[in-house]
């Protein structure tokens, strides 16, 4: 009887401390108190080694070209993400869309756009659009023959460089670009006059572990197909 009278008495405290005023002020004040700032242009997850500075450069989507180093390796596999990457950075609204159609729908979609930027370039620089310091291109370099697929042994460190209006992202196979082009279109963000800008960064990565993997818990979520399919083509 008497342990049953202090339990009841334990509860009522419980009760009373949880609702009285200071109680809720402080847990109120202290969860409202967490305030975390937006970043722009940072990658995740963080890079191995990463020097950023506030330097920042416009890139264009009309003028910036995704370009390879004569003396760099060539295959299908970069050239096809240097089309992918181009629209996940300029044009991620119609994306996903594109790759399901036929590129008439995006090329409308670019001509539109770039009404929009040249007429914001000319706002925000009226003397002369060419005194803007633009990042016209991103000069990639693989320097071993391309592997159709990764494996364990596979080197994917790579090296990007974004300093005076240049860029190169170096790598030593195919698969390391990708993860470089992955990396490069973090880094690029819409500015206060909605234009593109990059900061002058230098990065050197790897990937921490040799293998990684994707969990899609389908059987406790239901997940649409089409959900499935964006996880596995930004994968």
């Amino acid at each position: 009887m008497v342990a049953c009278s202090n339990i009841i008495y334990l509860l009522l405290v419980i009760t009373v401390e949880s609702f009285s005023p200071v109680w809720s002020h402080e847990r109120r004040g202290f969860l409202h108190a967490i305030r975390i700032q937006p970043t722009v242009g940072e990658p995740w997850p963080k890079p191995q080694s990463i020097l950023t500075t506030t330097q920042r450069l416009t890139v264009n989507p009309k003028t910036f070209h995704f370009l390879m180093n004569e003396t760099s390796q060539r295959c299908s596999l970069l050239t096809s993400a240097f089309d992918r990457y181009y629209r996940i950075i300029f044009f991620p609204q119609t994306y996903m869309p594109y790759i399901r159609r036929s590129s008439s729908s995006f090329t409308t979609n670019n001509d539109i756009y770039q009404t929009k930027i040249n007429a914001s370039l000319r706002q925000k620089y009226p003397s002369s659009i060419t005194n803007i310091s633009l990042l016209m291109n991103l000069y990639v370099n693989v320097e071993q023959p391309c592997d159709e697929w990764p494996s364990l042994e596979t080197n994917e460190s790579y090296t990007l460089f974004i300093k005076n209006n240049h860029a190169a992202l170096n790598a030593i196979t195919v698969w390391g670009a990708l993860r470089g082009l992955e990396t490069f279109s973090q880094l690029i963000y819409t500015d206060d006059d909605l234009l593109f800008a990059i900061n002058e960064t230098i990065i050197n990565d790897f990937p921490r572990f040799q293998h990684r993997g994707l969990l899609l818990d389908t059987s406790r979520h239901f997940i649409s197909v089409n959900t499935i399919k964006m996880n596995l083509v930004d994968y």
